[in-house]
């Protein structure tokens, strides 16, 4: 079986996990062919860098493997990879048993104990790069994120609410404030040592506040927190499920890839021991 692997030539990390998956595939004895994104292809596999390139190789009935920036720790030096989608809308096959091995082998103290609330933590929405692919198109600015401030303000009366706009959204034109919050920028970390409450459609800040401790909120299709998360404001602040989370955390450890395994093929291995129908 021969298996396309596209990317752009002006994106350098493109072409570097490109690279790294090309000699991961080899390893396992597969054919591959390089290609530009968007081009034609006549193999039934394709591996490309983010879903909006990939979005396109699914439409055509082809088995898309997802290239993209990892969940945990340094998301620059970590790539997530699932078939058909992008973050919780793709699939990867289910994790061996290995007792949380992997995730305190890369990732040691990395789950946070269960914070303790106090009155003056305040209720945090994330805010999320306009036009991401994992919007699917929505624009958050028009309605729902005013939507959440209100919410929060009539839930939660007694606590602040707070924006965080995306560091990235400023270079997008994106309004830095919204209705009903304070805006608040600055260090992630920082903001959730005083957070009580942290809302998301999608972003991958409900992924940081659960590892932290915090309760999270995400709305939005394909959340990587979503089944630690609450679906919709809550009238109380959730408890820790201690099981629920570690396994949670266990499992997201293996839907990300080091550039050493992708480039050795043990991503590679994991990956393909089941291809999506």
């Amino acid at each position: 079986m021969r298996i396309t692997i596209t990317a752009s030539l002006r994106a350098a990390h493109q072409c570097e996990h490109a690279d790294a998956m090309e000699r991961g595939l080899r390893a396992h004895g597969y054919s591959v062919r390089r290609a530009f994104c968007g081009s034609s292809t006549p193999d039934p596999i394709v591996c490309c860098w983010g879903w909006r390139v990939g979005r396109g190789y699914y439409e055509q009935g082809k088995r898309v493997l997802v290239m993209e920036r990892g969940y945990i720790g340094d998301r620059f030096r970590w790539t997530s990879l699932a078939w058909n989608g992008l973050n919780g809308a793709g699939t990867a096959p289910a994790p061996p048993d290995d007792d949380g091995a992997r995730l305190e082998r890369h990732h040691p103290g990395v789950l946070k104990p269960w914070r303790e609330i106090r009155e003056t933590d305040g209720i945090l929405i994330a805010g999320q790069v306009p036009g991401d692919a994992s919007l699917r198109g929505r624009n958050l600015y028009a309605a729902w994120y005013q939507e959440q401030a209100a919410e929060a303000t009539r839930r939660w009366p007694g606590r602040a609410v707070w924006f965080r706009p995306h560091p990235l959204g400023a270079k997008r034109g994106a309004p830095q404030a919204i209705p009903g919050a304070v805006t608040a920028t600055g260090d992630l970390s920082d903001m959730l040592d005083r957070t009580a409450l942290v809302v998301t459609y999608n972003s991958n800040t409900g992924v940081d506040a659960v590892l932290s401790g915090i309760p999270v909120v995400a709305c939005g299709p394909g959340s990587m927190a979503s089944s630690v998360a609450s679906g919709c404001m809550p009238d109380a602040l959730p408890v820790e499920e201690p099981e629920l989370r570690r396994m949670w955390a266990q499992r997201l450890a293996w839907r990300q890839w080091s550039m050493k395994e992708i480039e050795s093929g043990a991503a590679v291995e994991h990956l393909f021991s089941e291809l999506p129908q």
